[in-house]
């Protein structure tokens, strides 16, 4: 939080000083050993303003000069400054300074992949620590209250079972290399690694949902005429399952015994 103030407060003086620096061009002064004319400046305290307008020349009067001043700004700090603070706060809040600063400058495809991932955890933290802490919590307490005041119709003798009912699925995230992961996940479904549940909740889906919207689809094919969709076939080089069998012991004996 110290870090994100400092970079408010850094933005908020950094334009007044660029605002100054832009405004204020210059100064004009007088030769010491020029004599006084005895004429009154424009302004009490001596000195005479000038506004500038783009294009404009002025003769000055004798004796007088004029020099520009160089406010050193904006100054080329300022982006490091900031980038720096930014990459501090990222680390306090446990995400990604990518994604907290909206900066995709110098990023490749395998740093931004990993430093989503790593955000993923993080919110996926948040989010079990919510339902844990809030969601639960709450369907604990009016779960018992909408039975005893009639507002659900359950049986008395099956409350209990409605007590661990409750599924919280919060929103999911879209594959970052989807041809990569996909493949991924149904190696891990086709090894018995992952279940279809678990990569349906990556992806904030209810599984039965998914069924459901699947046979949806194949009924409103079927019901204009259009036939069904073919499996995808393999990607090329997958494992593909051996169609030839190898012989047992007993074939063994018998091709033996003809040979003899």
């Amino acid at each position: 939080m110290s870090r994100m103030h400092n970079v408010g407060e850094y933005e908020s003086t950094e334009m007044v000083a660029s605002r100054v620096a832009a405004s204020k061009m210059g100064i004009i002064y007088s030769e010491p050993d020029v004599i006084d004319d005895g004429e009154e400046d424009d302004e009490e305290d001596g000195l005479d303003i000038s506004e500038v307008r783009a294009g404009e020349f002025e003769r000055l009067p004798p004796g007088d000069k004029i020099e520009a001043l160089d406010w050193k700004h904006p100054t080329d700090q300022y982006q490091h400054f900031i980038k720096g603070n930014l990459r501090g706060a990222s680390s306090g809040a446990d995400v990604s300074y990518v994604a907290l600063a909206n900066d995709l400058e110098g990023v490749n495809f395998s740093s931004i992949r990993q430093g989503n991932l790593d955000d993923r955890d993080a919110w996926r933290t948040l989010q079990n620590w919510l339902v844990e802490e809030f969601h639960q919590w709450v369907f604990d307490g009016w779960l018992p209250m909408a039975f005893l005041t009639q507002q659900i119709d359950i049986p008395p003798s099956r409350i209990s079972k409605f007590e661990d009912a409750a599924t919280w699925r919060a929103r999911g995230w879209q594959w970052v290399d989807p041809q990569k992961e996909m493949a991924a996940q149904g190696e891990g479904m086709d090894r018995d690694v992952m279940a279809p549940q678990e990569v349906a909740e990556q992806r904030g889906r209810d599984l039965e949902e998914i069924y459901d919207d699947i046979a949806e689809a194949k009924q409103m094919r079927r019901a204009r005429g259009l036939e069904d969709k073919p499996r995808p076939a393999p990607a090329a080089g997958a494992d593909e399952p051996d169609t030839e069998q190898e012989p047992d012991d007993e074939q063994e004996d018998d091709q033996a015994s003809q040979d003899d």
